[in-house]
Formats: C-alpha cells, structure tokens, sequence
C-alpha cells in the first residue's frame, strides 16, 4: 500500500504542473491591463502625469514580472522583439504587435511608437491641442496599415502648427508596408527569468497578488470566503449522505406504495433546475407576499467571516439562513444518491456470494449491512470524493440567490469585475483539490476493498 500511496503521489506533481500551466496560459488570455487595474484600485493612475505615471507603471510591472518573457522557452517569429515590456499600456503593445505582423520589422514600428509617444508627452500639457490628442491616441490604437494610414489626412490638417513632427510621422505611416518575407522561427531560453516562474512562486505573495477591485491580498480574500462555502457544503453533504444511506437501505428489496411516492418525489427534486427551487423557497418561506404563514425563515443574506467569533458562534448567529440553502442542496443530491445506491445494492443481491451466504443460514439483516452494502458503496465513494472540488464553486448559484459570501459568489462577483487575480487563484484551487479528490478516492478504495488492493497495485 506505501508503494501505491508513493507512486500516486508522483503522479501528482506532473498533474499539478499541467494544472498550474493551463491556468497561467488562461489568464494571459484575458482582457485589459492588470498593472493599470491595480493603480486605478490604488488610486494612483489618475494623480500623476504622464511621465511619472510610467515611471510608477514600470515599478509596479517589475513587482508583477509583467516585463518578463511569458514562459521558460521562447518560440517566436524572428520579427517579434525580444522584449516589449518598456511599452505601455497594453492596449498599445498589442496594437503594435499586431502592425508589426504586417510590416515584419520592429525597428521600424518600434521608432515609429517612440516618435508617436514623443509627440503625444508634448502635447499633454496644451490644452488647446486635446483634439489632436485625442486623434494621436487613436492612431496608436491602430493594429493594421491601413488603420494607420487611415490618420494621414487628419494628420496633415495639423501640419501648419507642428511642421517638423507631423512631417516625421506622416513620412513613417507612409513607409509601412505590408512585407511578404516568410517568417523564420526563433527559439530563445530564458531561465528563471520569465512570467510563468515569477507567477508560481509568488502564488502565495501578498504584495503581488491583491484584488483589482478592493486591492486586498487574494488568498486571505478567498480563505475568508472559503470558510462559508465549506461550511455550507460540508453540512449539506454530510446531511445528503446520511439521509440517502437510510433511504436506500430502507428502500432496498421494497415495493410498496409509499417507497415509489417518495422516490418520484426525489426525481422531482432532482429534475427542478436549482435556482428555480431556491427562489421558490425565498419567495415562500422568507416573505409576507403570500400570507403571513409563509414568513417561516430568516431573510436571506448572511455577512462576511468575523475573525473575532468561533465557528460554532458564527453557524449559530446565522443557523436561520442556513437551513433553506442547505435543504436546497440535500434535496437535490438525495435523490441522486440514494438512486445510485439502490442501483448498486440491487446489482450486488443478484452475483453468487448473496447464494452462498443464504444456503449458509445468514439473515437478511446481516447479509444486508455485512455483506452487499459494503459491496456497494464504490460508486458511492466515487460520487463523494468527486463531489469534492464542487464544493467550492458549485455552490454559485445557491450562494448567490441567499447572498451567501462564499467561494462561488466570489468567484462570479470577479468575473463580472474582471477580478481576474482573484479568479484564476479560485480555478487553481479547484484544480489542485480536484487532484487530491482523485487521489483520496484511491485510498479510500484501499482501505474500504483491502481484497482490490493487488489488483489496483498491478495496474498503477
């Protein structure tokens, strides 16, 4: 068993690997400026001018390792620069990278961005040339040739009151051209020194790692929410299983009446989407709208971790508000599981040990809870430990609709306001948790089948 636990827990590490790579590259592929978000939560992008705010931009650049190449191995073009980072905001580096793949020359888009950014610092303190401003922000939004030429005969209305520098940048925009040169690979090492690393080992960095919405550090952010969730999960799964354990053993080797009710009855449940079943439950059981009777529970909403009171404290202050979501939950699951476990006890009464056992005088009781339903619970411990990693953000909706400050409504609420540091440390979290799901599922079959052990052992 040491070697199984050993040989899956190597197994981890590269899963893990993949898991910390697929979520770095997603997050490179969002929208807007994480160093500009930060000092606008900073207060900080607005009070200075221009040159004082780069020079801020780029500190704050480096402490994110924003200015460093994306991965270890550098496969690119050999047009492509070997480093952008001296160019701000983004929205003007990938509009330059996107020229330069037309005209394949960065000396040329390069010299033409630093005689643009020239230009423009000139003007920030004319209040009588904001037009012209506006328009010079706008060509260098430009991402094609034609976009930039575009800006020509705006550009020459200007030239009788900046003769020398309207000239100079007309003459650049008038010198791209769209290059057919076929592009040749370059591959560059770059150690340590690149954004990947500088992400994974500052994961846990408060100062590089904050909230683009309140500037608060993310883990303790996530923490204060993940107690909530866990709380509410927990108590909901623990409910869920114990009741559908009961409910399938009751249920096992019964047709009557009363077992098909209270089976259509879960499939009801299950099949209601939801948010439709715990709106419902808000609106009859937390309102007056329907008659005083239905004002049965609590309203919802339920207010942030206090780091002051027990957890025992903080589940009874707000037991009232707990019950609906959790209902909510257990009902929904109940019908599965107990389903699922029914299903497994009536596969199990059929195989040739349940013919055994009786020719030899056991009891129905005893054969029931000794023999098939231990049989019967791998589905079970698979449907348990997979329901692991869907504690933390499976619980959105829920959440959401009692205004319950978990993981799943944070994760959502980040969404919406491009949080995005504080998003994909939630989807990293999931991911690592859905890894240690995996592996405990693994054990657990270990220690509850000990007769599957060398079968399991031979195939790791």
């Amino acid at each position: 068993m040491l070697t199984f636990i050993i040989r899956r827990l190597i197994l981890v590490i590269p899963t893990l690997i993949v898991v910390l790579i697929l979520t770095f590259l997603l997050s490179k592929l969002t929208p807007g400026d994480e160093v500009y978000s930060r000092l606008m939560t900073e207060g900080q992008a607005t009070q200075y001018r221009t040159e004082e705010f780069e020079k801020i931009y780029r500190e704050e650049q480096k402490k994110l390792g924003l200015q460093l190449p994306l991965f270890y191995i550098t496969l690119r073009p050999h047009y492509e620069p070997n480093e952008s980072g001296n160019i701000i905001p983004v929205t003007y580096k990938r509009a330059l990278f996107e020229l330069n793949k037309e005209i394949k020359d960065w000396k040329i888009v390069h010299d033409y961005h630093q005689q643009l950014s020239s230009f423009k610092k000139r003007l920030e303190l004319k209040t009588a040339d904001r037009n012209l401003l506006f328009q010079l922000n706008q060509l260098q939004k430009a991402n094609t040739i034609s976009r930039a030429k575009s800006f020509v005969n705006i550009l020459e209305s200007y030239e009788d009151i900046y003769p020398a520098e309207i000239m100079s940048l007309i003459g650049m925009i008038k010198e791209f051209k769209n290059s057919q040169e076929f592009p040749r690979p370059k591959i560059e090492w770059h150690g340590s020194q690149n954004q990947f690393h500088f992400w994974v080992t500052h994961i846990f960095d408060s100062n590089s790692r904050k909230s683009l919405v309140d500037g608060r550090p993310v883990l303790p952010k996530i923490f204060q929410a993940l107690k909530w969730t866990l709380t509410l999960s927990i108590i909901a799964l623990l409910i869920g299983v114990g009741l559908s354990l009961i409910l399938a053993m009751w249920q096992f080797g019964r047709t009557d009446m009363l077992s098909k009710i209270i089976s259509t009855t879960l499939y009801v449940f299950y099949a209601v989407p939801l948010f439709w079943l715990a709106t419902v439950m808000v609106v009859f059981f937390t309102t007056e709208d329907y008659g005083v009777w239905t004002n049965i529970f609590p309203s919802v909403g339920i207010s942030y971790w206090n780091q002051t009171t027990s957890l025992w404290g903080m589940i009874l202050q707000f037991s009232g508000q707990l019950i609906l979501p959790v209902l909510c939950m257990v009902l929904v699951s109940m019908a599965y599981l107990s389903r699922q476990l029914l299903s497994d006890l009536g596969r199990e009464l059929k195989l040739p040990y349940i013919t055994t056992a009786r020719s030899k005088g056991v009891d129905n009781a005893r054969l029931k809870w000794k023999h098939i339903l231990p049989n019967a619970l791998m589905s079970f411990i698979t449907i348990i430990t997979g329901a692991l990693p869907r504690t933390i953000v499976g619980s959105a909706i829920i959440e959401t609709i009692f205004n319950i400050p978990g993981v799943g409504k944070l994760m959502l609420d980040s969404i919406y306001n491009n949080d995005w540091p504080v998003s994909f440390t939630i989807i990293l979290l999931v991911g690592g948790v859905t890894v240690i799901s995996y592996l405990l599922a693994d054990l657990l079959y270990l220690i509850f089948f000990p007769k599957m052990a060398d079968k399991i052992l031979t195939n790791v």
